[in-house]
């Protein structure tokens, strides 16, 4: 099955909306999770990889950084955003997504709370946050 595929992702739970003239079976059209992978060796620093956990089976994301635009810092409580664009594919998957492919185009645009380092500064932007909300917005074609 070929696809146009929008996706749209406000913290961990993802869905994916479909507009073709073929449907995504009803037991697919759901919300999923996104889990991070870690890198394979070679990988470049711009790379990321990540599963889409769905009930029906997982497809394998791997993600490349080809732009940071606009990153904020407070240096005073230590609130963050940036808009990363990506270009993206999947790779593969599990049960329904077990032969999927597909490449995407988009946008993260994280925003968050980084600790405080001892001395009262920030922590750099990439540490491990707090607490952080993504947006994600990507769009591309997906075959599975």
């Amino acid at each position: 099955m070929k696809s146009r595929l929008a996706g749209a992702l406000l913290a961990t739970v993802i869905t994916l909306v479909i507009s073709a003239a073929t449907a995504l079976p009803a037991a697919a059209a759901t919300s999923g999770r996104i889990v991070e992978i870690p890198n394979q060796p070679g990988d470049p620093t711009n790379v990321s990889r990540d599963d889409l956990v769905y009930p029906v089976g997982t497809m394998h994301l791997v993600n490349t950084t080809v732009g940071i635009v606009s990153p904020t810092l407070n240096p005073h409580n230590c609130l963050f955003g940036v808009t990363l664009q990506e270009d993206s594919q999947i790779i593969g998957g599990t049960g329904l997504f077990a032969h999927a492919s597909g490449t995407f185009t988009g946008t993260i645009s994280p925003q968050g709370l980084l600790p405080h380092n001892p001395d009262g500064s920030c922590a750099a932007i990439g540490t491990p946050s707090l607490h952080e909300v993504d947006m994600v917005a990507f769009s591309g074609t997906l075959s599975f």
